[in-house]
């Protein structure tokens, strides 16, 4: 259960907030137990607002402890590796270290890139001749095997993460 807060703390928020924002530096000194998002929280319950000023130095500082810009390198690393494996590939720790699933998995949505390689006419060919086979000896249609066939993907790929 989260401490709660005192009317000093309220008060630190009120005075320093509006100019400040969540990110600043001195916040660990006022409230060293209180995190970044908790700190919004409590500013929106209270109905505290920043000042324009402090939207803008504020979004910077953000963007900097929390996240950095992509590289034209790591988006081709992206764009080879992701079809084949998509965001819960384990090699991700190895080729993007500094980079989460959940990033890679947005980035790769932001330039286009998705998770389902290309196959050749001759492998779709072959897909279709086996899961219509498949489908027969089974007694169902061939859509019932497919969409099984994408449940059961989708239970490996969680399994394998």
């Amino acid at each position: 259960m989260s401490r709660r807060w005192s009317v000093e703390e309220d008060g630190l928020l009120a005075s320093f907030y509006p100019t400040h924002g969540a990110m600043w530096e001195e916040w660990k000194n006022y409230l060293p137990d209180r995190s970044y998002a908790a700190i919004v929280a409590r500013a929106h319950r209270l109905g505290v607002v920043l000042t324009d000023d402090a939207k803008v130095v504020g979004r910077a500082k953000a963007y900097a402890v929390l996240g950095r810009a992509w590289t034209e390198a790591e988006d081709k690393v992206l764009a080879r590796h992701f079809p084949d494996h998509g965001a819960g590939w384990r090699g991700w720790a190895l080729i993007l270290p500094k980079r989460t699933c959940e990033a890679i998995y947005n980035r790769a949505r932001k330039l286009g890139i998705e998770r389902r390689r290309q196959f050749t006419d001759a492998e779709r060919s072959r897909i279709l001749r086996l899961t219509v086979n498949l489908a027969n000896s089974m007694g169902v249609g061939p859509y019932d095997v497919a969409m099984e066939i994408v449940r059961l993907g989708d239970e490996y790929e969680r399994g394998m993460r």
